[in-house]
């Protein structure tokens, strides 16, 4: 034994202080120096210590006490994020956003809110936060948690249209601290530009942050500098209900020249070692949605080595006066808005902004009317970027104020919502709203004066490629099927086509699910709904007779859908069953790719990938399966053992006709009763490819993309080709599928297999339309008296533009 220790010690019997080191636990400081010691130098992303407390000297502080002076006691913290530069580097930014936070350098603690006696503001009220128990229903069990420090503030995403347009946002906000704090050495205010999209980047410097975006920029600004420089404006902007004006000081210097340019630097990765530090100091930001007293953007200001950006951010900090009653007036994005205090001591925003004018006017000139033939667009409108690699489908609703667009990101397949035309109370049904307007119900603040498209709503959506969406006629109900053998129905809720007193207040959501693991792929699914049956199935709500029409209960309709095993089965949405297979048994041999239904005639229409059409007639209202049974089937050799992957009927005809697109670059309009081609259309590549084929609105023309990323156009009679913008988009992948609006001259276009943008193309309204045929003389009122209301309508517009009235 005392060999082995003698062994062991290197001779001799160790010592009692050798014993108790070995014994002493290993501390941080030892941990600390672990990590220092093995890592490599140039990779050492160590944080640097945070900012002494700065003391000025006496003239310094005499000079920041005239200052002080000049300002109210009662101003409160104005910030206007102007925009910054083209971000060249970062091809994959979407919907960039600017955080705002004020801090104290030293440790990096929000400032905290400073309470005065007397009458006291918005920023002198302590908001709360209530948590209700888990055992409890909400709000009945709940704590009152006062939160005492100041929140930041963010802009709002501002929509780009391309890569090379650098992002404005011009929006202004309110910081709830008095405007008097922000003259203190030591107070720092960070900004940061976060991406809410999910878009990865290549680019190595940006920071996946755990809530939800993605850090592209951060600047910083000290309002006091070492000298007692005071770097922020203290005269008041001017505030009127047009836009930011610019006002003159008592020095006589312009407001608007008074801006501050910020360098931006980029987001960096912590590394391990910096992540360890932040944790022994304890400024290291919890994952959401847990919250942290010291912002994440800190972290990179602490950095001891900074990455400068290749552009700048422009800003302006002024005070503004507090209003009588805790009610604070300022200006965001052009419009008056009001921030006040509601009873119960939350935070309510009201707005007098309306849709602007020019929006309005370019939905009046795209206008049709529906004795109007379509006219194809010559002109490009706005571009959406949807995913990391382009979107699968897209669909308009059937009143044009929603498009819908199934998106493709790296590791979902979310299903987005756009508000691509400006459409007023005048172009739409009686007490019906424009999408965006609608949102700001379930309190989305929508920036109207953009005159792209909108994002509404970001549904969660699918974990497989979307092969289908569907409305219904009231676009209450959206109907989507996947590759993960899942088909959703999403209650659009305040977003719905209906009245504004039977219309939901929350936010689109998902309905119910349908689930068939036998089923593995879902390519098509539609509501179905015959005229007879419409009024039972199509209402919002139905009174129950149990609460005395107090409560209501949603009514979907039935669901059809197409899978993988040929299968065409019948889904009820209340109770998220099947009911069973159309005609008790699997009557497609192949793949089920494309499902039609005539209201008129009650029809069903389903396609495989063996070219076989079956026709399924329903007998009664079509509740159960056992209504449908098949009266024809549709096996031409033009379509044999050729995979059908779009179909559509034909509008405005009263003998039913197909337009059925197949592999091999079929493309054929068949007419339903003799089983036969009609018409030919030849020019567009599909091999491989799931690749769409759509009738415009009123049934001239036909349009269809095409593998090699262009559409092609034909006459529908004639089969004659038609000229549409070249049919060059840009596109190097597929372009899959296209949608035409019901109500204004546009086509959306999308692609997918790569980071291709769904572009939207549109067209005025011609001066002397082309009436659809048989509506020369039986519709008199409609194409006399409509035209001169627009034209009436675009000249109010046009007046309101060139005067800047409201």
């Amino acid at each position: 034994m005392s060999q082995s220790t003698t062994q062991q010690s290197g001779g001799g019997v160790p010592s009692r202080t050798a014993a108790a080191k070995l014994s002493r636990p290993i501390g941080w400081t030892c941990v600390y120096r672990k990590l220092t010691r093995g890592w490599p130098r140039e990779s050492r992303k160590e944080l640097r210590d945070p900012p002494k407390i700065l003391e000025l000297d006496r003239v310094a502080n005499e000079e920041v006490k005239r200052v002080r002076d000049m300002t109210h006691c009662q101003d409160v913290v104005c910030v206007s994020v102007l925009g910054t530069g083209i971000f060249g580097e970062e091809p994959n930014i979407i919907h960039p956003i600017v955080r705002i936070h004020t801090i104290d350098a030293t440790t990096g603690h929000y400032l905290k809110e400073i309470k005065k006696p007397g009458r006291t503001g918005h920023h002198g009220r302590a908001s709360s936060l209530q948590i209700s128990s888990p055992g409890g229903d909400i709000g009945v069990d709940g704590i009152n948690i006062p939160i005492l420090s100041v929140t930041p503030v963010s802009t709002a995403p501002c929509h780009l249209k391309g890569l090379s347009v650098a992002p404005t946002w011009k929006e202004t906000s309110i910081v709830g601290i008095p405007y008097r704090c922000l003259l203190d050495p030591n107070v720092i205010i960070l900004f940061e530009v976060v991406d809410v999209n999910h878009i990865q980047s290549s680019s190595q410097h940006h920071d996946q942050r755990g809530d939800g975006v993605c850090g592209l920029a951060w600047a910083y600004l000290r309002p006091v500098g070492i000298n007692g420089d005071v770097l922020i404006n203290t005269s008041k902007p001017a505030m009127n209900t047009s836009t930011l004006e610019s006002t003159t000081n008592k020095s006589g210097k312009d407001v608007k020249q008074q801006s501050i340019q910020l360098q931006l630097y980029k987001y960096q990765a912590l590394s391990s070692l910096a992540s360890y530090q932040a944790h022994r100091r304890g400024i290291f930001s919890p994952p959401a949605p847990a919250t942290s007293k010291v912002p994440a953007v800190y972290l990179q200001y602490l950095q001891k080595h900074w990455i400068k950006h290749t552009t700048t951010l422009l800003v302006q900090i002024n005070p503004v006066p507090q209003h009588e009653g805790g009610v604070v007036a300022f200006h965001e994005k052009g419009f008056l808005c009001r921030s006040s205090i509601s009873s119960k001591g939350g935070a309510c925003m009201t707005s007098d902004a309306r849709m602007p004018a020019a929006r309005l006017l370019r939905g009046l000139r795209t206008r049709r009317l529906e004795t109007e033939c379509c006219v194809l667009p010559d002109c490009f409108l706005c571009r959406i970027n949807p995913g990391a690699r382009g979107a699968t489908t897209i669909q308009f609703s059937p009143q044009g104020r929603l498009l819908a667009v199934a998106a493709v990101e790296l590791l979902c397949h979310p299903i987005r919502l756009y508000d691509v035309t400006g459409m007023d109370e005048g172009m739409l049904s009686p007490g019906v709203s424009s999408a965006a307007s609608a949102a700001t119900v379930y309190g989305l603040q929508v920036d109207q004066s953009h005159e792209g498209a909108l994002l509404v709503a970001d549904l969660d959506g699918h974990h497989g490629m979307i092969y289908d969406l569907r409305f219904t006629d009231n676009e209450r109900y959206l109907l989507s099927a996947s590759a993960d053998a899942l088909v959703k129905v999403w209650d659009l809720g305040a977003l719905a086509a209906v009245s504004a007193s039977v219309r939901p207040k929350y936010a689109p959501r998902m309905l119910c699910i349908f689930h068939e693991p036998s089923a593995q792929f879902f390519y098509a699914a539609v509501f179905f709904m015959k005229n007879n049956s419409a009024t039972r199935a199509l209402p919002l709500y139905t009174q129950s007779k149990e609460d005395d029409g107090k409560n209501h209960q949603r009514i979907c309709p039935h669901v059809l859908t197409g899978a993988f095993n040929g299968a065409v089965a019948h889904w009820d949405p209340r109770t998220s069953q099947c009911q069973g297979l159309l005609g008790n048994r699997i009557a497609h041999k192949g793949r089920v790719h494309c499902l039609e239904s005539d209201r008129r005639s009650g029809r069903v229409f389903s396609a495989d990938s063996n070219g076989i059409i079956f026709v399924w007639r329903c007998e009664r209202d079509g509740d159960y399966p056992s209504d449908f049974t098949i009266i024809r089937k549709i096996e031409h050799r033009d379509f044999r053992n050729k995979p059908i992957v779009s179909m559509m009927i034909r509008p405005r005809r009263r003998r039913v006709q197909l337009l059925v697109q197949a592999q091999a670059s079929t493309l054929k309009l068949v007419d339903v009763t003799t089983s036969q081609p009609v018409v030919h259309f030849k020019g567009n590549l599909v091999r491989a490819g799931v690749i769409k084929a759509k009738f415009s609105p009123d049934g001239t023309y036909v349009l269809a993309g095409s593998e090699d990323g262009k559409v092609y156009a034909w006459d529908t009679v004639s089969a004659s080709p038609v000229s549409f913008l070249d049919g060059k988009f840009g596109y190097s992948a597929p372009l899959c599928d296209l949608s035409f609006h019901p109500k204004q001259h546009l086509v959306a276009l999308t692609c997918f297999g790569g980071d291709h943008p769904v572009l939207v193309y549109c067209t005025n309204r011609p001066d002397t339309p082309k009436l659809l045929d048989g509506q020369a003389g039986c519709d008199a009122r409609a194409t006399k008296d409509q035209p001169n209301e627009i034209k009436a309508r675009h000249k109010a517009l046009s007046y309101q533009l060139t005067t800047g009235s409201n």
